[in-house]
C-alpha cells in the first residue's frame, strides 16, 4: 500500500539529492544540476510530484529554449541530464515511485552525440605567441596576478576550477615543481601537474611578497565558495588584455586548455602526458592499472611551458 504520510513535493528533496551529488558525483556537477532543476520545477509550477507529467515538463524545456533564442544541443543535454539525476534519486533513494510519482526524468529524450558534434561551436585556439601576447599585455599594465593564473593554467592545463582551488599546500616549488590534486575538479585522484622551473620561480616570487599561510588560495580569494565568480572575473579581464594586445579571436577560460593542448600536441608531445597532465579521463581500463612516478614525464615538460 502507498505510504500517504510520505512528502510527494518535489521541493524538499532538491537539498537532499544535492548533498548527495556532491558526495557522490561532484560538487561541480551539484552546482550545475541544481539550478536547472529548480528552474524547470519552479516554472512548471506544481508542489507535487505526482502532478507532475511528462508533457509539463517537455513544454517547460521547449519555452526555456525559445525565451534563450534556441538552445546548443550541449544545453538541452544538461538539463535532460539534471533531471533524469533528480528524479532517479527520488524515486531510487525514496521510493517514490510507491506513492505514486512517475520517473519523468527517464521519458526525456536527449540529443545524439552526432548531433552535438555538428552544432558545437568550435573556437579556433590561440597560438604559443598570441598567448604570450595577451599575458605579457597583462603583466606590462600592472596585473601579474591574472597573468600568473593563465600562466599556470595553460602550464597545467587546467580547468578553471583548479585554478581557483589551487592552496600553497598543493605546491611543490623545489627543483621538481609540481602541483599536487588529491581530489581534482574532476577525473580521479592524486593528480599531479608537473610545472617547469620558470614558472616555478614566479610562484616562489609571489609566495615570497603575499607570506601566506598554507591554506591560503594562490589566485581565489578567500571566502569564495565556488568558482563561478573567480571564472567572472578572469574571463573579463581575458577579453579586455586579448583585445588591448590585438588577439581578434573569441577568447574564454577553457580555450587556454585547448591551446595548450593543440600547441603541444603540434609539438609532438606524448599523448599519456597531456592526458595525466590535464586529468583528462583514462583512454581504457588497462590505464588504470598502471603504477608511475609522476617524474617520469618530466623532460615533457618542456612542450607546455611558456618560458
Amino acid at each position: 500500500m502507498p505510504n500517504v504520510l510520505q512528502d510527494t513535493r518535489w521541493e524538499p528533496y532538491v537539498p537532499e539529492w544535492v548533498r548527495w551529488l556532491v558526495k557522490n558525483r561532484s560538487r561541480n556537477t551539484a552546482i550545475s544540476y541544481e539550478p536547472r532543476v529548480r528552474k524547470v520545477l519552479g516554472r512548471v509550477g506544481k508542489d507535487d510530484l505526482r502532478d507532475i507529467t511528462y508533457r509539463d515538463v517537455e513544454g517547460c524545456l521547449s519555452v526555456l529554449d525559445a525565451e534563450d533564442e534556441g538552445w546548443q544541443p550541449n544545453t538541452r543535454n544538461g538539463y535532460v541530464a539534471a533531471l533524469r539525476s533528480f528524479w532517479k534519486y527520488a524515486i531510487d533513494k525514496h521510493d517514490l515511485d510507491e506513492c505514486g510519482v512517475r520517473d519523468i526524468g527517464r521519458k526525456l529524450d536527449s540529443l545524439s552525440f552526432e548531433t552535438v558534434l555538428r552544432e558545437k561551436v568550435q573556437h579556433p585556439p590561440l597560438t604559443k605567441s598570441e598567448f604570450l601576447r595577451i599575458v605579457e599585455w597583462a603583466e606590462s599594465h600592472g596585473d601579474s596576478d591574472w597573468a600568473l593564473a593563465a600562466r599556470f593554467k595553460w602550464t597545467g592545463l587546467c580547468r578553471i576550477e583548479d585554478v581557483w582551488s589551487l592552496r600553497w599546500s598543493q605546491l611543490n616549488l623545489g627543483p621538481n615543481p609540481t602541483a599536487n590534486y588529491k581530489k581534482p575538479s574532476k577525473h580521479g585522484h592524486d593528480l599531479v601537474k608537473l610545472l617547469d622551473p620558470v614558472l616555478a620561480r614566479r610562484l616562489r616570487g609571489l609566495k615570497a611578497l603575499q607570506q601566506p599561510s598554507p591554506e591560503d588560495p594562490v589566485f581565489g580569494r578567500a571566502g569564495e565558495s565556488d568558482d563561478g565568480p573567480y571564472r567572472d572575473r578572469f574571463n573579463h579581464r581575458f577579453k579586455v588584455y586579448a583585445a588591448c594586445a590585438g588577439i581578434g579571436k573569441y577568447v574564454h577560460a577553457h580555450l587556454i586548455r585547448a591551446s595548450a593542448r593543440s600547441h603541444a600536441e603540434s609539438e609532438k608531445a606524448d599523448p599519456r602526458f597531456l592526458d595525466r597532465q590535464g586529468g583528462w579521463s583514462v583512454r581504457a581500463a588497462s590505464d588504470a592499472y598502471s603504477r608511475y612516478d609522476p617524474e617520469m614525464w618530466r623532460e615533457q615538460v618542456r612542450h607546455v611551458a611558456l618560458d
